[in-house]
């Protein structure tokens, strides 16, 4: 049996070889898609673009220093599937904008290469060209891990997780720990800093999706009590809640009336209708009966 320590060098590493490898695959049925239709659709390109400049950045850091053959292995199978995505989505872009944009982002990147090998070439800079190319790795894989964030910003002002992907979260949180393990356990800051930070990023996407998503069904489930309330104060089916509908109904529903609308009392339910009847019509439609209950922030 192998020591603790020998075992977890071995497994740590393997287990990030296998998420990062699932990782590069999980858009391979979408881009197939697109050469099969001949169109992008919905496929946004550029991430396919930052995922192959980072396999590359780290397949050359390796390959120029450690050598280490499980980070090799996690990211060689991405590089070459990464070209694939990007040479399937070149092709199938329509759009004149669409292939510039691919190409001013592949063109960026190759440049950034060719610049950490450049700055590794000058002597007055003391500067190996793995470290050169693990600085670069280290930038590109910290943009990659901070890309959701603006996508977190919105999902926080706009109260919806419909725009994080909770999976892919998931597997970057166990990924990028993985890999932060491993590097702590190789003494290398390239690996390990960066990794920190996508686990981080993960971490918040992940509770903010399950904080989100529960406040989102807390707010579905409200809706629809508040809802069924106004169909049963609306007794004849107009889509309308008159002033004696309303009162006949609040000793009846004062406990659901009072939540929504506020009033310690039947006489302070019964009240609220004029503060609702925005209009002062006397009936109250769907729209003002939302607007005026404690649901009007969801609504909006």
């Amino acid at each position: 049996m192998l020591p603790l320590a020998e075992a977890g060098s071995s497994l740590l590493p393997l287990c990030g070889v296998v998420l990062a490898n699932a990782k590069c695959l999980s858009p391979l049925s979408a881009v197939l898609r697109v050469r099969t239709l001949g169109t992008l659709g919905s496929l946004n390109p550029l991430p396919l673009v930052a995922v192959t400049a980072n396999n590359a950045g780290w397949t050359a850091y390796t390959l120029t220093g450690s050598h280490d053959p499980y980070v090799l292995a996690g990211t060689v199978p991405g590089l070459i599937l990464g070209l694939f995505y990007v040479a399937s989505t070149y092709r199938a872009a329509s759009a004149t904008d669409e292939q510039h944009q691919i190409v001013c982002a592949t063109g960026a990147y190759a440049l950034t290469l060719g610049t950490a090998a450049l700055l590794s070439s000058m002597p007055m800079l003391h500067m190996t060209m793995s470290d050169a190319l693990g600085d670069l790795s280290t930038m590109l894989l910290l943009s990659f891990y901070v890309s959701p964030v603006p996508a977190m910003l919105d999902a926080m002002r706009q109260k919806s997780a419909a725009k994080l992907h909770a999976p892919l979260a998931a597997t970057t949180l166990v990924n990028a720990g993985l890999w932060m393990a491993y590097g702590w356990q190789s003494n290398d800051w390239h690996m390990y800093a960066p990794q920190f930070v996508g686990a981080v990023v993960a971490a918040v996407q992940l509770s903010l999706c399950a904080v989100l998503s529960s406040e989102a069904a807390l707010a579905s489930s409200s809706a629809t009590e508040l809802k069924s309330l106004f169909d049963t104060l609306d007794k004849n089916g107009d889509g309308r809640v008159t002033g004696q509908e309303w009162g006949s109904a609040v000793s009846k529903n004062q406990d659901v009336m009072s939540k929504f609308f506020g009033g310690s009392s039947v006489s302070a339910v019964g009240r609220a209708f004029r503060r609702i009847d925005a209009d002062g019509s006397g009936d109250l439609t769907w729209e003002e009966f939302v607007a005026g209950s404690s649901l009007r922030a969801v609504a909006a």
